[in-house]
């Protein structure tokens, strides 16, 4: 059920003698957010506008009184602050050394990435001698859009570009509890240094697959008619491939091609869009290492 639906169908009970105030106050013009967990998260009853329980709950959170998502009792909320200090104490535990953190609060809160970069945690990529850190992000949410879980991703440390991965997401918990399972924390920290090196043999694919510059525009060209680039960003991407900045990004194969995207989404997307930014980085990692392993999906991109 969408927000707009439910603050047709619902009121929220705070308390019981405001009920209409209360619709009034999830109608009204949203305030503004920061970029920061500084909040928690409540979960209070709905109503039928005829004050009748809908079995269905909404969590709000207590600064500004915004609902985020509804749920139903089966949902346990995990507070940002509980988790931090749950992933950031298993982080210790692990001997992960320092660390340095990134928040990206979607949504009016509703959805939150954190992103824990380890830079003493590296690999190289031997063709191309670039120095790729472990990168962890964090997801929480309160709109039942996501599972408590990590993700491995990567940093380049040459340009701090953040590279996803092929791995399927590190999940800590199959649901929403306050109960954090830490030794199922533990093990699924392990578990993504452990997949570290190996996730990165793809770029090493990507390295070795040469093109030379017009492919890479043809190739950018295909990504924008499958959706995976939009139309208004694909020529700010071709500008980044025509005319790299950095001596390492001069080699036309595919590793440095999705760096170009990864350096737009870095720094001209991430820092307004981030969800969106992850989306290109990921679609786009897809498909060109779809190519590197298969002769005619490489034909279809250059020849699009």
């Amino acid at each position: 059920m969408t927000l707009k639906k439910m603050k047709k169908e619902f009121a929220t009970e705070i308390p019981s003698d405001k009920v209409l105030l209360a619709v009034r106050q999830l109608t009204k013009q949203k305030p503004k957010m920061s970029n920061s967990l500084d909040y928690t998260v409540e979960t209070v009853k709905l109503l039928t506008p005829e004050g009748n329980d809908s079995g269905w709950l909404g969590n709000r959170r207590t600064d500004t009184k915004q609902v985020l998502g509804i749920c139903t009792d089966r949902y346990s909320l995990v507070q940002n602050q509980t988790l931090l200090d749950t992933v950031e104490n298993a982080f210790a535990d692990n001997g992960l050394g320092d660390f340095e953190r990134k928040e990206h609060v979607m949504r009016d809160g509703a959805r939150v990435y954190v992103q824990y970069d380890f830079k003493n945690h590296l690999v190289r990529l031997p063709k191309v001698g670039d120095d790729l850190g472990l990168r962890l992000t964090l997801n929480n949410s309160f709109d039942r859009s996501c599972r408590v879980s990590f993700e491995m991703g990567v940093l380049r440390l040459a340009c701090l570009n953040g590279l996803k991965t092929l791995q399927d997401e590190y999940s800590i918990t199959q649901k929403h509890s306050d109960n954090l399972d830490v030794a199922k924390l533990v093990d699924v920290v392990k578990g993504s240094i452990e997949a570290f090196g190996k996730s990165t043999d793809v770029f090493g694919r990507l390295a070795e697959f040469t093109i030379n510059n017009e492919q890479g525009n043809t190739i950018l060209d295909s990504l924008q008619k499958r959706k995976v680039i939009a139309d208004r960003n694909v020529d700010k991407v071709k500008i980044l491939w025509n005319g790299p900045k950095r001596t390492e990004d001069k080699d036309r194969n595919l590793w440095t091609l999705y760096n170009a995207i990864t350096e737009f989404t870095t720094h001209q997307v991430e820092p307004t869009s981030y969800e969106l930014a992850q989306r290109i980085n990921k679609g786009s990692l897809h498909v060109l290492n779809r190519a590197t392993l298969i002769e005619a999906e490489f034909k279809k991109l250059v020849n699009n």
